[in-house]
């Protein structure tokens, strides 16, 4: 099964993780603020394309995030991407990242080998180090912590089809 965590795509502190035919996973973090006109959070470009290639792909998608499930339920709903994940540990669950109770709860008795962890933020590494999974640093948003943060990480993803490039090397 692969497995991906931590996938924020865009809002501030949503993880989102994945899982394929119950052996791998992954986590992914982005840390943009785009918003609407409406004042409603927007995808980055790619980013749903890039989540329905995953599912389509039989990897099973989480939410680990820093935020409230209602507003973290809102804004997947409100950007059509809802129905792509399977389970979520928000901020009102339990304890806040960077702990990785969430993970824990979420992921129990998954090969943590399987997983890894796509992330934009100090917290979000440490939480996936402090879980014992392999980390990415997603850099889209913020090219220069990209390269402030490539020894804490096992890659640093700088756009969408790096990451994509990362995910397959990772789960080959």
């Amino acid at each position: 099964m692969k497995h991906l965590i931590y996938f924020f795509i865009f809002f501030t502190n949503l993880s989102f993780a994945f899982t394929l035919n119950n052996n791998v996973s992954l986590a992914f973090t982005q840390n943009p603020v785009k918003v609407n006109k409406a004042g409603k959070f927007i995808l980055f470009p790619g980013m749903r394309d890039l989540l329905i290639r995953l599912k389509d792909q039989n990897y099973k998608l989480y939410v680990w995030t820093a935020r409230g499930r209602a507003s973290t339920l809102t804004s997947l709903r409100d950007n059509q991407v809802l129905e792509l994940f399977e389970a979520f540990s928000c901020a009102d669950d339990g304890v806040s990242k960077p702990h990785p109770m969430g993970l824990l709860k979420m992921l129990e008795g998954i090969n943590k080998k399987s997983i890894l962890h796509i992330g934009d933020s100090r917290g979000d590494i440490e939480g996936a180090n402090q879980f014992g999974i392999d980390v990415v640093f997603a850099a889209w948003n913020d090219h220069q912590m990209g390269l402030v943060y490539k020894n804490m990480t096992s890659m640093v993803a700088f756009d969408l089809k790096q990451l994509e490039e990362f995910i397959n090397i990772k789960f080959m």
